[in-house]
């Protein structure tokens, strides 16, 4: 299956020194990439020479967005597309959109991909709650399942996620609005399998270190869903198995997936890694210490 391959970032003056050394790495692996300029005057020069890339300035379309402006290709692509979520401060591998379009195809393109995922438990009560992190930097031996993904390294096909780029003019949510919607759409998502340190950052201070001492609107939107919690993740990952194979154990192995979570689609148990630990009592500590304040 031949499909187009789209990236997209969002972007501000504080990182122009690093930008070109992320953009080049990915631009003879994507068709086009588009680039949102938060709080620029101009386009920085170096983007011009890159043909396949798309830069917008905030200053003369929708203002300043933050990271919700590498949801810019909803404007300009209407054609279904593979969409590759990029974040500005990543140095990408070589084989980066190649690996991850192999899994893509692997899974008939009917799954979402992301190399930074994690677990939010049912029993949560603050977004930054988490029973597990598949930190992009670790090295995973098969493809976990999870419920919040990263969108600095999200890959998914633009049909399969129905998105409207004014979800995104106001706050800031793209891992909480990308994972959400996938997995109302029926969408499973996956921490793909890879080397340590596959992908390497540039160290910034990012929307992480600003967000995760405060309570924010997060919180509230995740409050009012049930598409991450665990029954319904089961659900969507029987309907995906069912679809897709009569011998899931086989398909299990020959598709690196998780084991432990596939097989207790249809039980009433609580896999592993969506339990409670110490990266749970962790969040839950900090929590209480907000609420304190």
């Amino acid at each position: 299956m031949q499909v187009r391959k789209i990236g997209s970032m969002a972007t501000f003056p504080g990182r122009e020194e690093t930008l070109e050394d992320v953009i080049k790495r990915l631009v003879p692996q994507l068709d086009r990439i588009y680039i949102y300029l938060n709080e620029y005057k101009k386009i920085p020069s170096f983007l011009e020479k890159y043909s396949n890339v798309m830069p917008i300035l905030g200053i003369h379309t929708h203002g300043d967005l933050s990271a919700n402006g590498k949801m810019i290709f909803l404007e300009y692509e209407e054609k279904d597309c593979l969409i590759f979520t990029l974040d500005d401060d990543i140095l990408f591998p070589e084989d980066y959109v190649q690996t991850m379009s192999s899994y893509m195809e692997e899974f008939n393109y009917d799954v979402g991909l992301t190399v930074h995922g994690s677990i939010i438990p049912d029993v949560a009560s603050w977004y930054y709650e988490r029973t597990c992190v598949f930190g992009a930097r670790k090295n995973l031996t098969y493809h976990h399942v999870i419920n919040l993904i990263g969108s600095g390294t999200f890959v998914f096909m633009k049909n399969k996620v129905p998105l409207n780029f004014d979800q995104f003019k106001h706050d800031v949510y793209v891992d909480l609005a990308l994972s959400l919607i996938a997995l109302d759409n029926n969408v499973p998502l996956l921490a793909v399998k890879r080397p340590e340190n596959w992908i390497k950052f540039i160290r910034y201070e990012g929307l992480w270190e600003v967000f995760k001492d405060e309570i924010t609107h997060h919180t509230q939107l995740l409050q009012n869903s049930k598409a991450w919690r665990l029954e319904h993740v089961k659900s969507v990952w029987d309907m995906f198995l069912f679809k897709n194979s009569l011998n899931i154990e086989e398909y299990i192995k020959t598709h690196n997936l998780d084991r432990e979570f596939c097989l207790l689609t249809k039980k009433d148990a609580t896999p592993l890694s969506w339990r409670g630990g110490h990266v749970e009592m962790q969040k839950l500590e900090e929590f209480y210490k907000k609420i304190i304040k």
